[in-house]
């Protein structure tokens, strides 16, 4: 897993308006019932130490490893078989799945695939150390050569999603291609039953969604969080870039936010579960509301209790965001339209 960093989340980095230091956002975003939960940093956009971006020489993103962790949780393990194999590409520091799996009595085994060699031994060693090993099996070597050896219906990843016109950025390792999703929409192709994979809303997810449908999923259930704008997707070149691609209608963003996805995509024969979720966010006449995405990233919500910097109390409008609830027991409709229309929100 290679996800941008959020550890400068509170700055703004020379020439990307943004919320500074001295503006922090509401108390409202820190409350540990919504999904992601967002810390940001006390520190200038000069000088962030390595050591907010990598571990001993491994990438390491705590706010959206946490966000997987749970996204894996209410999308795998709550609709999981017993026994299932699982296939997860760029185990990273294995932290997602490991605390899952601590937390959950999942049955199955997960076999992850990390080429970095000291990622892939971190990773092991963690599992060891939590006693999942025997759940969670690491493999430091190609994905892509060791899928065809492990009989698994289900594939998890975290795909480098930060979009360039090439990889010559400061994390090359994070770059998604042109538009950011080249990697996720390999990864459909592959044909696995099910597919649980975070999608951002920078990186094409209107072309990355229908190609998701051209090759037979569906959308069974999802989550989503809002993020900051971190310190590799902050990079000149690559906010550039983003903003020639929102201008074209590939990438939906504020100026400091955008939106992250967990999908569970399931090809379309593939047995449905029997109760589907509901993620509306909004007024509730079918569509996402500026007021409610404003208030998911306390930007300029006037309803609702005052917070810290003035703006509204936006707890309970993220939490409904940001958590699933279940819904009608019947229905097992595609939820892809409904995915479409919130990562396209943001503009």
């Amino acid at each position: 897993m290679l996800p941008d960093s959020r550890a400068n989340a509170s700055v703004s980095p020379a020439g990307v308006r943004g919320r500074s230091a001295r503006s922090p956002l509401p108390k409202s975003l820190f409350k540990t019932q919504a999904v992601g939960t967002i810390i940001p940093q006390q520190h200038s956009a000069a000088h962030v130490p390595s050591s907010r971006h990598t571990r001993n020489d491994v990438f390491v993103c705590d706010e959206e490893s946490q966000f997987y962790s749970q996204c894996l949780e209410k999308l795998l393990v709550k609709n999981s078989s017993s026994n299932q194999t699982v296939i997860e590409f760029g185990s990273g520091d294995g932290s997602p799945v490991i605390n899952c799996l601590v937390q959950s009595q999942f049955s199955g085994v997960i076999h992850g695939f990390e080429l970095n060699q000291k990622a892939a031994a971190l990773a092991h060693s963690k599992a060891v150390e939590t006693h999942v090993s025997g759940r969670y099996k690491i493999h430091n070597s190609c994905f892509f050569q060791g899928m065809r050896d492990i009989p698994a219906s289900c594939l998890i990843a975290n795909p480098p999603y930060i979009p360039a016109p090439d990889n010559n950025i400061l994390m090359p390792a994070l770059h998604g291609g042109e538009d950011g999703a080249n990697l996720t929409r390999d990864l459909m192709t592959l044909g696995f039953d099910s597919a649980i994979l975070l999608m951002s809303s920078y990186a094409n997810p209107v072309d990355t969604l229908q190609h998701a449908r051209n090759h037979g999923y569906q959308v069974t259930d999802f989550v989503v969080t809002p993020m900051p704008f971190g310190y590799y997707s902050s990079e000149p070149k690559v906010k550039n870039w983003i903003w020639k691609m929102r201008a074209e209608g590939k990438a939906f963003c504020s100026d400091s936010w955008y939106l992250l996805a967990g999908v569970l995509f399931q090809k379309c024969q593939h047995n449905l579960p029997q109760k589907r979720k509901s993620h509306r966010v909004g007024n509730g006449n079918d569509h996402v509301s500026n007021d409610s995405l404003s208030a998911l990233t306390g930007e300029g919500h006037e309803n609702g209790a005052k917070g810290e910097t003035g703006n509204g109390d936006c707890s309970g409008l993220r939490h409904r965001y940001a958590t699933t609830a279940e819904g009608d027991a019947n229905a097992v409709e595609d939820q892809m339209d409904e995915l479409m229309k919130v990562m396209t929100a943001l503009r």
